[in-house]
């Protein structure tokens, strides 16, 4: 993996993953992002399960145990993956990931604040391409 990547998934792609990864715990030597526009998923964390519908934001920090089920129940589903080392973060600003170790899941309220993040999402996506 390079220091950072970013891309949208769809249903074919989460099947695609499904199919790849099986319905196994795992863990990353980076961090994720999971960002979802439409759809649903049952994420474990460290053996704590969440069912997840949209919109919401997941992080997974470098080390932790997870597995992402789905819920392809027909409803379309839209998202993205962002991951990056540890290293692309300040010591300063790694230092508030803290707070998420315990409260992974950020279920947004407003729709302007995650049409923002979206947009941001959009942003690092062009530039992650051009930069290919």
């Amino acid at each position: 993996m390079s220091s950072f990547e970013i891309y949208r998934v769809n249903d074919l792609m989460i099947k695609k993953m499904v199919e790849e990864n099986g319905p196994f715990l795992h863990r990353h030597n980076y961090e994720e992002i999971i960002v979802v526009m439409k759809g649903t998923i049952i994420h474990l964390i460290d053996f704590e399960s969440t069912t997840l519908s949209a919109p919401f934001v997941s992080f997974i920090a470098k080390g932790k145990t997870h597995r992402i089920n789905p819920i392809l129940n027909g409803v379309d589903s839209d998202g993205f993956i962002i991951r990056f080392n540890s290293e692309l973060a300040s010591e300063s600003i790694y230092q508030l990931y803290h707070l998420f170790h315990e409260n992974t899941n950020t279920i947004f309220s407003s729709s302007k604040s995650f049409n923002r993040f979206i947009s941001l999402c959009q942003i690092l996506e062009e530039e992650a391409q051009q930069a290919l």
